[in-house]
């Protein structure tokens, strides 16, 4: 039984400092112009990465090709080595090579602008429109769980994530701490499901 979101948090579209692409639109520009030549790295295949990857591909109607890694620092290292053009990451991985000035972001990939990174445009302002990939953390209870006892904890956990510290210390993690009704997380996660069980199915990725 759901009881609260905890919080949410986009990715990164990010690509090498010195890459001659500065923005999301001129990488779509040359995918587009130069048709399966352009690469995106993820991890690897059906995670979140791999899918929004899967997702910018169908959506944008660019011809590139998706190459998974095993580790996020595995393709970090190919990002900087040029063996990709974009990188598709959570902030909480790429944050030391933002920081340490190595990688830039392009963009992010919720429908408004990420709490962490106000200044970066979003996927949807790069030109892709209605595009959207949010991803949550939220608190269930076991089923059967009387409603008395959701109602406490979620009441008690929209308070916590009220609080300004926690608020500040989740968003170095890239995560805006929000929380939510048990019916809000509920129907996100129903969405999801039929939102990327399309995806799945569109890309050919084989259930495990």
């Amino acid at each position: 039984m759901p009881i609260s979101a905890l919080g949410y948090f986009d990715l990164v579209f990010a690509a090498a400092a010195n890459s001659t692409i500065r923005t999301l639109g001129e990488y779509l520009t040359a995918a587009r112009a130069r048709p399966g030549t352009l690469n995106v790295g993820s991890i690897v295949v059906g995670s979140t990465q791999n899918l929004t990857a899967q997702l910018f591909k169908s959506m944008s109607a660019a011809e590139i090709i998706i190459v998974p890694y095993r580790t996020s620092p595995d393709e970090l290292v190919a990002l900087l080595r040029g063996d990709i053009q974009l990188e598709i990451e959570f902030y909480a991985a790429l944050a030391p090579s933002l920081q340490s000035g190595q990688v830039r972001a392009l963009a992010t990939s919720g429908p408004q602008r990420s709490p962490e990174l106000p200044d970066i445009p979003t996927v949807r302002e790069a030109g892709v429109p209605d595009f959207d990939v949010t991803s949550w953390n939220a608190l269930y209870a076991p089923a059967g769980t009387p409603a008395a006892v959701i109602d406490k904890l979620n009441q008690a956990l929209n308070e916590v994530l009220t609080d300004p510290d926690l608020k500040e210390r989740a968003l170095v993690l890239g995560i805006d701490a929000k929380g939510s009704t048990p019916a809000e997380i509920d129907a996100r996660m129903r969405s999801d499901i039929e939102k990327w069980a399309t995806v799945i199915a569109s890309a050919g990725i084989a259930k495990q």
